[in-house]
């Protein structure tokens, strides 16, 4: 395995490591919304789903790289 394929999956574990933090952290705000008011409730939900749908998008490029 060449230095640029090691560094790629170092990357990539890294980039998984990031995705599992943004399901964490849009968890977490997705859980906590019920006990704000309208506004901010409906933004923290935008959030926290546009957390999910980056961690499912930086899992994708980490199991690319991985492989």
């Amino acid at each position: 395995m060449s230095s640029s394929q090691k560094t790629v999956k170092i990357i990539s574990f890294l980039l998984f490591a990031v995705a599992v933090l943004f399901y964490v952290v849009g968890g977490v705000m997705l859980a906590g919304a019920g006990s704000l008011d309208d506004s901010a409730r409906s933004t923290a939900f935008a959030l926290s789903m546009v957390l999910f749908f980056e961690g499912l998008v930086y899992i994708v490029y980490a199991g690319l790289g991985i492989r």
